[in-house]
Formats: structure tokens, C-alpha cells, sequence
């Protein structure tokens, strides 16, 4: 059967069509890049990435630092006092009050010391909820209740220069 044997008109143009799409202009075919070269290149930028998000930060910071910058010392310092002298703080238990009296403590001692520097605006508010949520924990509904448990929140934001006309750049 010869019409069998001789691929269609359609066919041969669309050959020479996908063919003539991997060639340029002046008929050279255009470079391609093996997969296998393009996957380990995806590798190595991984493993980059990787690395500088691990290894890329700055060393912590002494307890001597300078107030305006934070220090891993310092941070720890408190992280100690909340889980170490204050100890497990459970919702009504002396414990959250002592936290609370702790936190409260130290962020009126940031309020008073930009009162001071004149050049930051911080702010203390608290905020005491009331409410329930319900969750299911292995096939069980539970159903807990809170109330006036406390959040202190402390708004630091810079101080604006009368002189500069109040256009601040924060948005």
C-alpha cells in the first residue's frame, strides 16, 4: 500500500514546522541545556540558600551590648525569669500573675526609658479577653473557657520630628 507508506502533506508540513521552531533564523539549531545539568544547578542554589539561611546570621550579642541593639543575653535573661524562676503558668495559678506582674514590670522600664531618650513613641496597653473555643482531641469535644486572661502589648514606633513637617515615611 504505497498511500499507507507516504506520511500526509499535513503531516510533512507539520514536521518541518517543529523542526524549523528548534532552528534559528539562518537555520542552526539552538543550544539546549541537558536536564541533568539544569537539576544539579537547582542543587547547588539550593544548598547556597541553605547555607546562608543556617550559617548567615550575625554572632549573639553579650549582655554588655549597646540598649539599641538586640542582645541574645539579654533576651535570655528574661526567657529565664518567665520559665525558670516563674515557672509553669497555667490560666488562674499565681504563677500568671507573677508573669504578668514580670512582663508589666519590664516594659514600663522601656516606656520610661524612651520618655527619656526623647526619640522613640512606646506605648503600653493591655488587653484582657473573655471567651471560649471548642476542639476535637482524639474523638473526644472539648470545650475551653477563658476569662480577662491578659495580653501587654508594647507599641514601639519612632518619634516623629515636629520639624519635619509630620510626613514620618512609617505608612
Amino acid at each position: 500500500d504505497a498511500a499507507a507508506a507516504s506520511p500526509s502533506p499535513n503531516a510533512r508540513a507539520s514536521r518541518r514546522s517543529s523542526s524549523a521552531s528548534a532552528r534559528g533564523a539562518d537555520g542552526a539549531t539552538a543550544p539546549t541545556l541537558h536536564p541533568l545539568l539544569v537539576g544539579v544547578a537547582c542543587l547547588l542554589l539550593t544548598l547556597l540558600a541553605r547555607h546562608r539561611v543556617l550559617h548567615g546570621v550575625p554572632s549573639p550579642l553579650a549582655i554588655d551590648a549597646p540598649d539599641d541593639v538586640f542582645s541574645e543575653a539579654r533576651a535570655m535573661t528574661h526567657a529565664s525569669v518567665l520559665a525558670e524562676d516563674i515557672g509553669v503558668r497555667v490560666v488562674s495559678t499565681p504563677a500568671m500573675d507573677a508573669s504578668e506582674a514580670y512582663v508589666r514590670s519590664e516594659a514600663n522600664a522601656l516606656v520610661e526609658l524612651a520618655r527619656r531618650a526623647r526619640d522613640l513613641d512606646v506605648r503600653l496597653s493591655t488587653h484582657r479577653p473573655s471567651g471560649s473555643f471548642a476542639l476535637n482531641f482524639l474523638n473526644a469535644d472539648i470545650a475551653n473557657a477563658y476569662t480577662n486572661l491578659t495580653n501587654i502589648v508594647v507599641r514601639v514606633a519612632a518619634r516623629e520630628d515636629p520639624s519635619s513637617g509630620g510626613g514620618g515615611g512609617g505608612g
